[in-house]
């Protein structure tokens, strides 16, 4: 008998232990489920704020978006009007451009003219131009005025030409000597 409970104590010993280590390990695993827990609690309340931030920053964009229809609104029927000016005025800075590069041409030809006559060729060339400068001031004259203000474009721009072709105009008065 004595043996026999021997042997039972040493089993429940054993029974013991086992329990004990998978309590053990049950605690562990408490222990872990609980930091799961609280970091999970962590990020769902970081979630939350996100969401609201969010959600403000949503009610500002679509503010502002409602701010930009309505200005969009307001414009609308002035679009044309600023549609033309800005191609009023790439027209013009392009004809200016044309011109500056015409009258740049025309006075290294005017140079190139002058070195290469005689005396009576020079001055024949000098009354010419005066007969000419007139000419082109009042063409100058009447394309500022034509251009004082702002819509469609008063004169037809073909490519990358004017069709005031300066040049054309003082060939012509070189060539025919026209007076006025």
């Amino acid at each position: 008998m004595s043996s026999r409970l021997a042997d039972e104590r040493e089993q429940f010993k054993k029974e013991c232990s086992v329990l004990n280590s998978s309590v053990a390990e049950l605690t562990q695993k408490l222990e872990h489920c609980e930091n799961e827990r609280s970091n999970l609690n962590q990020t769902k309340q970081e979630l939350k704020t996100m969401i609201v931030h969010l959600e403000k920053d949503k009610e500002a964009l679509s503010s502002q978006l409602e701010e930009n229809w309505k200005l969009i609104k307001n414009i609308e029927p002035f679009r044309d009007v600023l549609d033309n000016f800005q191609m009023e005025k790439k027209f013009l800075l392009e004809r200016d451009k044309y011109t500056s590069e015409q009258m740049e041409r025309l006075t290294k030809e005017a140079i190139k003219n002058m070195g290469q006559q005689n005396h009576r060729q020079k001055v024949k060339y000098v009354e010419t131009l005066k007969k000419i400068t007139p000419v082109i001031a009042t063409t100058q004259c009447d394309s500022s005025k034509m251009t004082q203000t702002p819509g469609e474009p008063r004169i037809p721009f073909k490519g990358k030409k004017c069709c005031l072709n300066l040049s054309a105009c003082a060939q012509y008065a070189l060539a025919y000597s026209f007076s006025l």
